[in-house]
């Protein structure tokens, strides 16, 4: 069994357990600062860490990442959509096209980053930042999120045949 760590958790991201951040002090550091600061300070409690992409990581910062990871994998490579503001009104589920282009290129290049690392995989691939108001837009497109994620999936499953995919999205009330 393996244990693995959202980088996330470096920096100032906020979250429901923790409104405020785990490490703000790190809140704008480049990833290879938070990764060296996580695996300095965890050693060998850690097995491998996981990211999101574009925001965390990218083919432009990875070998510094790799450099900062000191020995320990990349296990998970997750879409970054909740973290943009283009997508606050759904990614795959957003009533414009042009959005929708969008959630599904950034993801597609997600894959291709995922295969690039090997073992890893590429989860949350439907928008976490769903309201309620663009799923009532799309109603007729009421499966856009899953359709979306096939698409994706059937595009890159040979290069990266190893990921995993789950689509989750949250509602407000």
């Amino acid at each position: 069994m393996k244990t693995s760590l959202g980088i996330w958790a470096f920096g100032g991201m906020a979250t429901r357990f923790n409104p405020g951040g785990y490490k703000p002090e790190l809140a704008g550091s480049p990833t290879a600062v938070k990764v060296r600061t996580a695996v300095e300070g965890l050693g060998d409690l850690i097995d491998d860490y996981e990211f999101h992409y574009p925001q965390e990581l990218a083919p432009a910062n990875l070998g510094e990442v790799r450099a900062a990871l000191d020995g320990h994998g990349i296990y998970c490579v997750c879409s970054g959509l909740h973290l943009d503001a283009r997508f606050g009104r759904g990614g795959f589920c957003s009533p414009d096209d042009s959005t929708r282009a969008e959630a599904l290129r950034l993801t597609r290049e997600g894959i291709d980053l995922a295969a690039e690392v090997g073992r890893a995989s590429s989860s949350g691939l439907g928008s976490r930042a769903t309201t309620i108001r663009s799923r009532r837009l799309t109603k007729s497109r009421g499966h856009a999120s899953s359709t979306a994620s096939a698409k994706a999936h059937n595009t890159r499953a040979s290069a990266a045949s190893r990921c995993s995919w789950s689509t989750r999205t949250r509602s407000r009330r």
